[in-house]
């Protein structure tokens, strides 16, 4: 979050406890934690779609 800050973007609507950050390329497909692969996402969002679609996905 320290990043997000430094680069000049506000804190997300509602706050930080409503949101997850969400690797845009899994680390398992060789993505990294770097700031460029990182992206909040609200915490419903994630869970209920990204997380579902991420565990079926072949590759």
């Amino acid at each position: 979050m320290k990043e997000w800050y430094n680069q000049g973007y506000a804190t997300p609507e509602g706050g930080w406890s409503r949101y997850d950050i969400h690797h845009i390329i899994p680390r398992e497909y060789g993505g990294t934690n770097d700031f460029n692969n990182l992206v909040p996402v609200l915490r419903t969002v994630h869970q209920q779609e990204f997380n579902p679609w991420r565990m079926n996905y072949d590759g």
